[in-house]
């Protein structure tokens, strides 16, 4: 808990202005990334200095669309999910949608989460939710999708067929705990 409140409640918020400042050409890119590469930092300290809890059953892969720059929030999300126990596998970002449907195919997760940050990857974030949704697997898939979208934009996010949309850590947690309960 303690790792989820630090990613929510700093470096979530922290980025969320820098992001804003960023768009509203207060700082330059420069700056941005020096304030992802340190909080990618602290949330990767953070994360390795944390207790993991006993293994749960569920497997879930965590991603970026192709061409998605920001991946600081699919890194927060797989290391908080590790924490609980679960399975995760982190994509990097950039990962092409052939190359996360057969990470999909050899690992068979039971949940596949998507971070977004910008909006112009909604379409790309689209084909691999279609792509998922096609493949043919023992067991169907659940999709989530979350990030900074979902938060400057929700009425994009909305129209997604996605199984599921967050902008918070904690919400996720609580539906993924939710969809694996039974598994």
């Amino acid at each position: 808990e303690k790792l989820q409140q630090v990613y929510t409640d700093l470096i979530q918020k922290a980025m969320t202005k820098v992001g804003q400042e960023w768009e509203k050409c207060n700082i330059s890119v420069a700056n941005e990334h020096m304030a992802s590469a340190l909080s990618t930092k602290l949330a990767t300290e953070l994360y390795l200095s944390c207790p993991k809890e006993p293994q749960r059953q569920g497997k879930i892969v965590v991603t970026t669309p192709k061409k998605e720059n920001h991946a600081l929030g699919a890194l927060m999300v797989a290391n908080a999910l590790e924490v609980k126990g679960y399975d995760v596998t982190l994509l990097s970002q950039k990962a092409s949608v052939e190359n996360i449907l057969e990470t999909l195919k050899t690992h068979q997760p039971d949940i596949l989460v998507i971070s977004i940050s910008m909006p112009e990857n909604m379409l790309n974030a689209q084909e691999l939710i279609d792509a998922v949704k096609e493949l043919k697997l023992e067991k169907p898939i659940k999709v989530m999708i979350g990030g900074y979208l979902i938060l400057t934009h929700p009425e994009l996010a909305a129209s997604l067929p996605a199984d599921a949309v967050t902008s918070s850590l904690d919400e996720a947690q609580e539906i993924i705990d939710a969809w694996l309960q039974g598994a």
